[in-house]
């Protein structure tokens, strides 16, 4: 049986290596160690500033895409349309990394989303409907925001569009893309 330090190691490695999420039960049990371990291994890693994030999928590495162009697009819509707006960004070629409310109280909300494809959206939804889910956006009359990153520019402006059409687009005073760039 490996030591924690090692343990921890082998861990951010399989993270970073894998092409898909790692469920901490995965991990548990391939390194003999309980999944509370497997919490306790992750909270340190991250403590020391490993990109580790939790999914619906399970465990992931963060590699932040420096060169992928980002923009945070201000939204608002109703709870029933939250699949509908995944979907139509992921279909466009985004990727939502987060989503963020400012609220008057208690500032920036943040929540990291890092969804790239349907399989991780439909992850999400799934385990939406499977909890007393409240969405951030219930707390700032529908009004959110998304940082989404793309391959491109146009990519982006073709969202931009698309939310736009379908009226979901908020305009806001502030500008949250060039605090971003």
């Amino acid at each position: 049986m490996l030591k924690g330090n090692e343990r921890r190691e082998c861990i951010r490695k399989d993270l970073m290596k894998s092409l898909k999420a790692m469920k901490g039960a995965e991990l548990a049990k391939k390194y003999g160690v309980s999944r509370q371990v497997i919490v306790q291994d992750i909270a340190l890693l991250r403590a020391v500033g490993e990109q580790i994030v939790s999914t619906a999928d399970g465990y992931i590495y963060f590699s932040f895409h420096m060169n992928m162009p980002k923009r945070v697009f201000a939204v608002q819509h109703n709870q029933d349309d939250i699949e509908k707006e995944l979907k139509l960004i992921l279909d466009l070629g985004g990727s939502l990394l987060n989503v963020f409310i400012h609220h008057p109280i208690y500032g920036d909300l943040v929540a990291d989303m890092n969804i790239e494809n349907t399989h991780q959206m439909q992850a999400y939804i799934k385990k939406c409907q499977t909890v007393e889910f409240k969405p951030l956006m219930l707390l700032t009359d529908n009004v959110h925001y998304h940082t989404v990153e793309a391959n491109s520019e146009k990519d982006l402006d073709r969202i931009e569009q698309a939310l736009q059409d379908l009226g979901y687009l908020y305009e806001d005073e502030g500008d949250y893309n060039e605090a971003n760039d």
